[in-house]
């Protein structure tokens, strides 16, 4: 997770949209020669490494990114996995139906999303 002020790389090769970045080393770790890439200062986020919203060319030689076929969501205990779903599906309605503004749910939500299965979870609710 990005910190306030944190340094990241966009790149024009690799991201998937113009939100996407990676850490200082997982570019470090890639291979982003030939690249149209630059340093940016963020507020905040997560490293897209190994991320759908990374393309995989991008991605580090630590971060080999989502496997066709496999989801990362089923190494999960099931319920875990029913439970994860019904809260997130329960607080984006909440906030969508009633445009209720819930900050401290966010960080609950950026922490829970650094676990890859939890990732998934979170793309698909």
């Amino acid at each position: 997770v990005f910190e306030y002020h944190s340094w990241a790389y966009e790149c024009e090769e690799c991201q998937v949209d113009n939100t996407s970045s990676v850490c200082v080393d997982c570019f470090d770790n890639g291979n982003h020669e030939g690249h149209n890439y630059r340093l940016v200062q963020l507020i905040g986020g997560s490293c897209d490494c190994g991320d759908v919203s990374w393309k995989p060319v991008g991605n580090c030689k630590y971060h080999s990114g989502p496997q066709e076929g496999v989801n990362p969501a089923d190494a999960l205990p099931r319920d875990i996995f029913y439970k994860t779903t019904y809260f997130f599906n329960k607080v984006l309605n909440d906030i969508h139906i009633h445009q209720v503004a819930i900050t401290p749910l966010i960080y609950v939500i950026q922490w829970m999303c650094e676990n890859e299965g939890m990732k998934r979870i979170c793309q698909d609710a």
